[in-house]
């Protein structure tokens, strides 16, 4: 990482690894807030203070590259990035900094154990069919507003937002065991999916009048 723009004080002040693929977000100047800039996340095996440390300032050897671009995203080629590595250790040699050892992606015994995910693996299930027109039904009647907590989709997200919404059993199909007439109005209720998984926190679920007190409780 390299201290450039305005300061008096120019090089090279710390160095690491990134750790995240590159991502935009808002940009960090107040003044530009309506701007969007690139960031990257990385750990620092090496940072210096410019205040009370010399940085490393490349250009007076013969690294031959031009260390005060004008542009950023450039890559620096591996010769020189090999030049690089070596005059940066040189110098925190030179004032006494050690760095931090690197704990690689094949290393991580600093950093907690890693978990295996993805294994594939067979599993038997009841299905329970649901009638695809008994949902509109409900959300026609009922509306797409959570009946917990009111949160609407179209209203936060806009056009994204449109006619989506959960549509909650307030009895199981599980626990009816069998095949019956779904009254979309008495049976189903639109419910967001933060509600929804808590109404199913137990078995049988939490009513929705329950719910709705639980909540008042935590105001």
């Amino acid at each position: 990482m390299m201290c450039l723009g305005a300061t008096a004080t120019k090089g090279i002040m710390a160095s690491g690894w990134v750790t995240e693929e590159p991502f935009e977000d808002l940009h960090w100047s107040d003044q530009a807030q309506h701007l969007t800039t690139r960031y990257v996340w990385f750990r620092y095996d090496a940072l210096l203070n410019p205040e009370v440390q010399p940085l490393l300032n490349p250009a007076g050897d013969e690294t031959n590259y031009n260390w005060t671009p004008q542009t950023s995203g450039l890559t620096i080629i591996p010769e020189v990035a090999r030049d690089l590595e070596r005059l940066w250790q040189a110098h925190l040699g030179r004032i006494g900094v050690e760095p931090i050892r690197q704990v690689l992606p094949n290393d991580r015994e600093d950093i907690g154990p890693s978990y295996r995910e993805g294994t594939k693996a067979q599993i038997t299930v009841n299905c329970y069919e649901r009638d695809p027109q008994a949902r509109s039904r409900c959300i026609e009647q009922r509306g797409t507003s959570c009946v917990v907590c009111g949160f609407n989709f179209e209203h936060e997200f806009g056009e994204i937002g449109e006619g989506f919404i959960h549509v909650h059993h307030t009895i199981p199909l599980s626990e009816r065991g069998h095949e019956y007439e779904v009254d979309p109005y008495r049976d189903l209720v639109p419910v967001c999916p933060n509600c929804h998984a808590m109404l199913h926190r137990k078995s049988p679920p939490y009513t929705i009048a329950e719910l709705r007190q639980i909540r008042q409780k935590k105001d």
